[in-house]
């Protein structure tokens, strides 16, 4: 018998929209920590290491398209 996950533990996902869902939403928090990488190193005068974190945030950006376009999802579950 399963017993119920601890409190803020994320549930594993059972089903592929399940796992997508999740995959997809990984890939969406990477863009945003990305940009805020990018932010950060802009602020601290290294703008060659921002401008590598934002071509990171653009990589993982097209990734969440692929997942949306293969899952045939028009917004975000």
């Amino acid at each position: 018998m399963n017993s119920p996950a601890a409190p803020g533990t994320p549930s594993v996902p059972t089903t592929l929209d399940e796992f997508m869902a999740q995959a997809l939403h990984m890939e969406l928090d990477a863009v945003q920590r990305y940009n805020e990488f990018a932010d950060m190193m802009e602020t601290h005068n290294s703008p060659e290491v921002g401008e590598w974190f934002r071509k990171m945030a653009v990589v993982e950006g097209k990734h969440a398209a692929q997942i949306m376009t293969e899952m045939g999802w028009t917004q975000a579950p």
